[in-house]
């Protein structure tokens, strides 16, 4: 056989050995558009026989933020952004008029405590901004992409945006407002002595209230009367800093002098509240000395108030071994009060002879009242002790429940009691002095 004849019989077989494969694929796409034609027209005709065909669209995968629910910004038109009308959340795209898909290398905020920015979607370029304190702050995200039927990141960009973050509640200060609530309409009614003087006791029906101000002086975060409205739109705002409107924490610094009490007399301090809760807790200011307040706005921390508490009261008297009194007065004092048993309290009284005369032992019918005039205890015939002037002593008295099943009521607070200057027998005693007891008011 001729060598050369065989040769070019191989290569003629190579030859449609490599042509086949084209040709068989040329088959197969005509054949695959047939197929899609005759689906498209819901008819595919198989073997001679033609059926209808149920066409099933398949869902693209949602992603897992809600599409309709969002903000939606090109990064570099973001511009400036009010917290209060706005919210603290905003999504942004990147916008790169060929990419068909992104490879995010690095992404930064110039002032993470104005706003926060953090990848989403790397691939679709969607990122996600936190806005936190009215500032100035700027993003930088750079990146690569491929355009359609490319499969190299040939492309690389940067994108930037300078945001101005915006808050229409913006509080210039923080004061307190102590009284009873009412006429709570603007920063003219705030505590601006300091320190503040009071008297000790229990005030039931005063309020202590935090309030903000904006620049103009308008009351942010108390919706009292008329002239006060809230200011802070709930409604359009998700953020952190919304939920944290109209909250403050407080906290006293000595709590002996003086702190808050529930309802249950039971101390209060070092806690977050809004205004409304806080109003509803009872200042109690138990003995002379100072007690400083702090208030600190939970929406901005960096706005406070504090008020030093001076308190004052007929027990400030001196109880040392040169006591003193005003002159031409007898100063009665209840130095301790405590119940013994479930049917007996002891009082002890503190007397300070302010004059001159000697004070000359009498019988007095004993009324122990608490800081509403109410007679808790009550004892007649009590022998009052002889006193010179300008000595000091002390009274013992028990008290004892009178029925013969009968307890004494411990229930009663018995921190603000005091002799009550109308007690029987009581002038006979101090003779032309006046007589000054103890208040709570």
């Amino acid at each position: 056989m001729n060598k050369n004849w065989l040769y070019r019989v191989l290569a003629m077989a190579l030859i449609v050995m490599m042509a086949l494969p084209f040709a068989m694929a040329e088959e197969v796409e005509v054949q695959t558009n047939a197929v899609e034609e005759a689906v498209v027209s819901e008819d595919f005709d198989i073997g001679g026989t033609t059926e209808a065909v149920e066409v099933t669209e398949v869902a693209a995968n949602t992603p897992e933020w809600d599409v309709d629910t969002i903000e939606w910004s090109v990064l570099e038109d973001l511009g400036e952004w009010d917290i209060a009308e706005l919210g603290d959340t905003v999504y942004v795209q990147l916008d790169e008029e060929d990419a068909d898909e992104y490879k995010i290398t690095s992404y930064k905020s110039s002032k993470t405590k104005y706003a926060k920015i953090s990848k989403v979607d790397k691939t679709a370029g969607v990122f996600k901004i936190t806005f936190k304190d009215p500032g100035t702050v700027k993003f930088t995200v750079k990146y690569k992409y491929r355009e359609e039927d490319e499969d190299h990141w040939d492309h690389s960009g940067t994108a930037t945006a300078e945001i101005e973050v915006k808050d229409s509640n913006t509080i210039d200060d923080v004061y307190l407002f102590f009284g009873d609530g009412e006429d709570l309409d603007g920063k003219d009614d705030r505590i601006d002595e300091n320190p503040f003087e009071v008297k000790f006791g229990k005030y039931e029906d005063v309020s202590v209230i935090p309030f903000a101000v904006n620049e103009d002086g308008d009351v942010l975060d108390y919706n009292q009367g008329e002239d006060v409205e809230l200011e802070e739109d709930e409604e359009n705002s998700s953020s952190k800093r919304a939920s944290n409107w109209d909250k403050y924490t407080f906290k006293w610094s000595n709590t002996s002098v003086a702190c808050f009490e529930d309802e249950n007399g039971k101390k209060v301090n070092n806690k977050t509240k809004t205004t409304e809760e806080i109003s509803e807790l009872t200042p109690v200011f138990y003995k002379p000395g100072k007690s400083k307040l702090t208030v600190t706005s939970k929406y901005d921390k960096k706005k406070k108030c504090t008020v030093t508490f001076k308190v004052t009261g007929f027990d400030a008297l001196p109880t040392g071994k040169k006591p003193s009194a005003p002159a031409d007065t007898v100063y009665f004092r209840v130095k301790s009060a405590k119940y013994t048993s479930y049917k007996e309290a002891e009082v002890v009284l503190y007397i300070v002879n302010g004059g001159k005369a000697k004070l000359h032992k009498s019988p007095v019918d004993v009324a122990i009242v608490d800081e509403k005039g109410t007679t808790v205890f009550e004892k007649d015939g009590v022998s009052f002790p002889t006193l010179a002037g300008g000595k000091s002593t002390t009274l013992k008295i028990t008290f004892k429940s009178d029925a013969k099943h009968d307890e004494i009521q411990e229930y009663q607070d018995l921190r603000y009691l005091r002799l009550d200057d109308e007690s029987e027998g009581l002038d006979d005693y101090i003779g032309n002095y006046g007589v000054i007891s103890n208040e709570a008011k």
